[in-house]
C-alpha cells in the first residue's frame, strides 16, 4: 500500500457524533498477523496495520521515524527527524481517555484512529527506509502487514 492517505470513512456513531473508521476494504490486505505487547520491540515493514489497546498513558515509536505518545488528556505525534517530517514536526490532540489506538502506515503516510475513530490524526511522511522498529510503552494488541491494493480506472 503507498500512499494510503486517506483511508478513512466518516459515520455517525448511536450518538450522533460524527466519528472516521478505516475503509472497509483494508480488511481484505491485512497478513502475516501477530500479537504485540506492552514492552515489545519489534522490526516492522512500513506497510502495516495496528490495532492496539491502552490503559492509560503509553508511547509508541516507529525508530527514527516518529513518537505518538498520549499523557495527561493529550496525544503528541512528533516526527523523530525534520527530513521524515518534511517540516512537519508535532501534532497534537485533545483526549479525556485513550484506550483504543489503530495505526495504519505505510512507506509514506500515516493515520492514527484514536478510541474508535472520535479523533484521526494523519500526515505525510517521508522516512528512508522500507522497514522500522515498532516500540511499544503501555500498550499491546494486534500487528498486520498490509498487501498492495489495486486501483482500477473505470472506463
Amino acid at each position: 500500500v503507498t500512499g494510503v492517505q486517506t483511508c478513512a470513512l466518516p459515520i455517525l456513531d448511536e450518538k450522533g457524533n460524527i466519528i472516521q473508521k478505516p475503509i472497509r476494504e483494508l480488511k481484505r490486505l491485512r497478513f502475516q498477523g501477530r500479537e504485540v505487547s506492552d514492552g515489545d520491540t519489534v522490526k516492522t515493514e512500513l506497510s502495516f496495520e495496528a490495532h492496539l489497546k491502552a490503559n492509560g498513558d503509553f508511547k509508541i515509536e516507529l525508530e527514527n521515524i516518529l513518537l505518538l505518545e498520549y499523557k495527561e488528556d493529550e496525544l503528541s505525534l512528533s516526527f523523530l527527524n525534520d527530513k521524515v517530517g518534511c517540516g512537519r514536526d508535532k501534532r497534537y490532540a485533545r483526549l479525556q481517555k485513550c484506550e483504543d489506538i489503530r495505526i495504519i502506515a505505510d512507506c509514506s503516510s500515516i493515520e492514527v484512529f484514536l478510541d474508535n475513530g472520535s479523533a484521526v490524526m494523519s500526515s505525510r511522511m517521508y522516512p528512508e527506509d522500507t522497514e522500522t522498529v515498532l516500540k511499544l510503552t503501555g500498550a499491546g494488541g494486534m500487528l498486520c502487514r498490509l498487501g498492495s491494493m489495486e486501483v482500477k480506472r473505470g472506463g
